[in-house]
């Protein structure tokens, strides 16, 4: 059974609803929600949406699983990160306001679907150069260790989200869907997925098995799931932290995501135009690089990408 539903988001001077799909496979339970994306260039997101809906329509499902696609609806128009009208980034304005501004409402309707009656939820997301991976928030709640373990299910690489931890406080990834699911008693988690200039038929296949094993894990499909040798998962907890750079200038990685790293090596240079290197950068602990600029200008103090440092 598929069935599909139309979710309104604002009204156009017109008088005109603008809405977004909701798709219904399977009437049974357990149920899960995929919602996706709030950033509207992060596209490849709705093509694994698309896979997984062609993959529970053929093999059945014993309970259910809903797709909210493209609460970003304009940011999805223009390739715009934030919500367009409003100027306002939908990830960090969770729960929501109905009269706060575009996105706040957006950020509102989302939240009341993803809030009702489902046994699980994937906030769906795109993270450029990157490894498909999972981020769990550590919130010091009842449900902190169930949704570690459904990240470890899916057979990909899992970081956490420590709200101690004062780079992440400071960008308000607390309000971000999850979270406030979590608190609310539905377990959730963030998937980050490449983003659409760097996903290819391998790591798109890649994406929608890790999906399938989450499934299989939860019992809303009848099938083992598969181990993910193209990623490997390491078998320490993995703590999120940022790469930065203090100086602007032209990256240039020695490391791809995926690959470890050890304590103070090298994971990128910033260089400036003739090639001399201005700075290393390095992070003080091992792990694995998640995302990374392939190349590219930094900005002072600006985003290079992110590792999972091991606990």
């Amino acid at each position: 059974m598929v069935e599909v539903s139309w979710i309104p988001l604002f009204k156009l001077l017109n008088g005109e609803d603008v809405r977004i799909p909701l798709v219904r496979i399977g009437d049974g339970s357990p149920r899960i929600l995929f919602t996706g994306p709030v950033h509207g260039g992060e596209v490849s997101t709705i093509y694994v949406m698309w896979r997984l809906m062609e993959y529970l329509s053929s093999s059945g499902v014993s309970g259910g699983a809903d797709f909210l696609i493209g609460p970003n609806y304009l940011g999805l128009l223009t390739a715009s990160r934030n919500e367009p009208l409003s100027n306002i980034n939908i990830n960090r304005v969770y729960p929501g306001l109905e009269k706060a501004g575009l996105g706040r409402s957006i950020a509102k309707t989302v939240f009341q679907v993803a809030s009702k009656g489902y046994d699980f939820v994937v906030d769906m997301h795109a993270a450029g150069n990157c490894i498909p991976h999972i981020i769990v928030d550590r919130l010091g709640s009842d449900l902190d260790r169930e949704v570690y373990s459904r990240g470890l299910s899916t057979g990909l690489p899992v970081v956490i989200d420590s709200l101690d931890v004062d780079e992440i406080r400071a960008d308000m990834i607390g309000d971000s869907l999850p979270p406030h699911l979590i608190r609310r008693g539905v377990p959730a988690f963030t998937y980050e997925v490449p983003g659409p200039e760097y996903m290819d038929e391998s790591l798109l296949s890649i994406s929608v098995r890790a999906m399938i094993n989450l499934m299989a894990g939860l019992g809303v499909v009848e099938e083992e799931p598969r181990r993910i040798d193209e990623v490997s998962q390491p078998g320490r907890a993995m703590i999120r932290r940022i790469l930065s750079s203090e100086h602007p200038g032209l990256v240039e990685p020695f490391k791809k995501a995926g690959e470890e790293f050890r304590a103070y090596e090298d994971i990128a240079v910033v260089k400036d135009l003739l090639g001399n290197v201005m700075e290393r950068v390095r992070y003080p602990g091992d792990g694995m690089v998640i995302s990374i600029m392939r190349m590219g200008v930094a900005r002072p103090h600006g985003y290079i990408g992110y590792v999972g440092v091991y606990e």
